[in-house]
């Protein structure tokens, strides 16, 4: 966790950090007092910004000092079956990138023992 204070509604990350993640998925939690918010960001530069109605949602403004942790994110890997052990397989419909090249990310969610996308 690193402390920083905010000059804009954007995090800028250390050159270190920006090589580590560049291209990947992260998720981003940062915490105010006993607030906290998370969100979802593909990293393409080494600023970033913290959405509107999230930066609302815990009173964040320039000067505030808050706790940052960040986490890669993986993306599941597509089986390019459509058909698997009799069953459909929806995954294998997902393309990896959108149009514009930019890759897609798929989350993998438990519930009840049954695996959702």
């Amino acid at each position: 966790m690193k402390t920083l204070k905010l000059k804009d509604e954007r995090v800028s990350l250390n050159p270190k950090d920006h090589r580590r993640f560049e291209h990947k998925f992260i998720e981003v939690r940062i915490f105010k007092g006993d607030k906290s918010i998370s969100f979802i960001k593909y990293i393409t530069q080494s600023r970033f910004y913290i959405p509107k109605n999230l930066r609302e949602k815990i009173s964040l403004n320039r000067g505030d000092t808050i706790n940052i942790e960040i986490e890669e994110i993986k993306n599941k890997r597509r089986e390019r079956q459509i058909i698997k052990n009799d069953k459909f397989n929806i995954l294998s419909l997902i393309p990896e990138k959108t149009r514009s090249g930019y890759p897609i990310l798929v989350l993998e969610e438990k519930t009840n023992g049954n695996v959702g996308i």
